[in-house]
């Protein structure tokens, strides 16, 4: 099985490692995994700003560097990139034929990691070896767009070592929002503020979209809390012996 990686911007830019461990985990496994040279954002921010033709500007290169049909599968580690190419682009491209054609034709290939684990390679415990207090932050896009409810916690609770408490507020949205949590910081604020006091006695938050655990770690930054983010492929790719 051969499979393209999409790192995303904040991986590539802000946590590289995120991508690091992402091929680590696929390898273990026995998938084939290829970095395009050029990297390639996905113009989510632009599009939920309203910058339609700045976004498919990026949109257009995006296409172009990830429609490579000799790849079974594209996986990513973040669910809003997933989900702003799978709901989006039909709508930036309706009025051009070939790009909604290759739109469609990379929808059906186009997963989020914990997606590609638990629905194609059928992965129900990986042999991580983390220990430690974890909880769970479920993101908006993650489950209500790509309708992932149950798979992270499982694989969560599943990892020897690791002992897996559930978040009260796990589904409650963390302020993030792209630029709602610049042009509304004080609300954003309070909605993350939330979030971290239903946090009770955990050493570790994870999630699986970065942009969340940036901003729920400063927020626990802020506020002297000694719990440390991590993104979940981090959690799940500790122990597994390098390739």
């Amino acid at each position: 099985m051969k499979v393209l990686l999409f790192p995303t911007c904040l991986v590539d830019h802000i946590k590289p490692k995120i991508g690091f461990d992402t091929v680590k985990v696929l390898k273990h496994y026995g998938v084939e995994v290829h970095v395009p040279e050029r990297p390639a954002c996905c113009g989510q921010i632009a599009f939920n700003v309203g910058y339609w033709r700045e976004a498919r500007k990026m949109a257009s290169s995006w296409l172009e560097i990830y429609d490579q049909p000799e790849y079974d599968y594209i996986v990513a580690p973040s669910g809003s990139c997933v989900h702003m190419i799978r709901e989006n682009y039909e709508i930036l491209f309706k009025d051009d034929p070939e790009k909604l054609t290759k739109v469609r034709r990379i929808k059906p290939r186009l997963f989020e990691l914990v997606e590609f684990l638990t629905r194609i390679l059928k992965v129900k415990k990986i042999p991580s070896k983390f220990r430690g207090k974890i909880t769970y932050h479920a993101s908006c896009h993650y489950l209500r767009g790509l309708g992932m409810k149950s798979e992270p916690g499982d694989l969560l609770k599943n990892i020897d070592g690791a002992d897996f408490k559930p978040m009260e507020l796990e589904e409650t949205c963390c302020g993030f929002g792209g630029l709602f949590s610049l042009k509304f910081p004080e609300l954003s604020f309070k909605m993350a503020e939330r979030k971290v006091k239903s946090m009770e006695d955990v050493e570790y938050l994870t999630s699986a979209d970065l942009s969340c655990l940036l901003n729920l770690g400063g927020v626990l930054s802020r506020m002297g809390l000694p719990i440390r983010p991590l993104h979940i492929v981090e959690i799940l790719a500790e122990g597994l012996e390098d390739d």
